[in-house]
């Protein structure tokens, strides 16, 4: 089983249960910035958040100031260039789904992309 999921239109993506957080990523998240600081604001990370990788993969391995016990993340396109911080940025995504899929008490996460991402999604992680 993969690490996420494709969507034709993850514009789409409706949660009615009230355990879910649905994160929405909008289209345009080029910079690593952007996309550090998006996440930081809709997960509701500490105001101690360093703002870098590292950073971004701790508190979502930690999330214990979020009672929802799964959280989707819906990307309307592949955030980030073709590249390092687009590569790194996935293998953040897969490592904490990983992370979470064997804790004790396992927060559920779930990655969605459109269709259209999922060739490049393979090619960066094929690149390891």
């Amino acid at each position: 089983m993969s690490w996420y999921q494709l969507m034709a239109d993850p514009k789409s993506y409706q949660d009615a249960d009230p355990n879910t957080l649905v994160v929405r990523l909008p289209l345009k998240l080029r910079s690593k910035q952007k996309v550090l600081l998006t996440l930081a604001q809709r997960l509701h990370f500490p105001r101690y958040f360093g703002k870098n990788w590292d950073a971004l993969e701790e508190l979502m391995r930690d999330l214990n100031w979020l009672e929802a016990k799964r959280i989707v993340l819906v990307h309307e396109g592949l955030p980030l260039g073709a590249g390092d911080g687009r590569l790194i940025y996935l293998q953040i995504l897969q490592s904490v789904q990983e992370f979470w899929s064997e804790a004790e008490e396992p927060k559920e996460w779930v990655f969605i992309f459109p269709k259209s991402a999922g060739g490049a999604i393979e090619a960066a992680m094929e690149s390891l």
